[in-house]
């Protein structure tokens, strides 16, 4: 069965709209977030420093790659093009205490993915056994606590067991102690975790 097509003029649009059937329902607001708002406008500059900064704190030497490239003038006045780095580099590279090699792309809040030759250096390294990821400076505290990279993990007094209760009882615990929500959730699990495999 074929379907006809019926075109409507703007006098038959405007009859309809006044007739009591149509009810135009008004578009929902959508709640904004101040927080996620605020982090959204935080540049990338400073969010590279605060991961310099995190990876310091942690015993991971790192320092700023960037890629790119200029134009630089020789003695004799002509201008040569100098390209510094690969496309895909993570932005920052250093090693941990323990003489691993440390890769992290950094991210914005709310901003672009990895691209496809980024994602593809990252996999490489972690292929090579190397520590390697991508995010914000929220993401690389979870994943340093992930991979077992705090100094502090083993400082802080947490409760044992993989409870719920236990488990609550720590990221409550953590965030009193000015911990990001992120990152209190990471080691509360972490703990969790382990706790669960000594049951075992």
């Amino acid at each position: 069965m074929v379907k006809k097509h019926i075109s409507l003029t703007k006098d038959d649009l405007k009859e309809l709209l006044r007739s009591k059937d149509v009810k135009l329902k008004a578009p929902r607001k959508k709640k904004v977030d101040p927080v996620k708002q605020y982090k959204k406008s935080i540049p990338e500059s400073v969010i590279v420093k605060n991961c310099i900064y995190i990876c310091r704190l942690n015993g991971i030497e790192v320092e700023r790659k960037n890629t790119g490239g200029g134009k630089y003038q020789n003695k004799d006045g002509s201008t040569r093009y100098v390209a510094y780095g690969k496309k895909g580099d993570a932005d920052l590279w250093g090693n941990t205490n323990k003489g691993i090699a440390f890769y992290w792309e950094v991210k914005r809040y709310g901003g672009k993915r990895p691209t496809q030759e980024q994602r593809d250096f990252i996999q490489r390294k972690l292929d090579q056994n190397c520590y390697a990821g991508f995010g914000t400076d929220d993401d690389l505290e979870a994943y340093l606590v992930e991979n077992d990279l705090c100094y502090n993990k083993n400082i802080m007094p947490l409760k044992k067991g993989s409870s719920k209760k236990a488990v609550s009882s720590n990221i409550r615990k953590l965030k009193s102690e000015g911990y990001p929500t992120k990152q209190s959730v990471a080691i509360a699990m972490n703990t969790a975790g382990k706790a669960r495999k000594k049951k075992k």
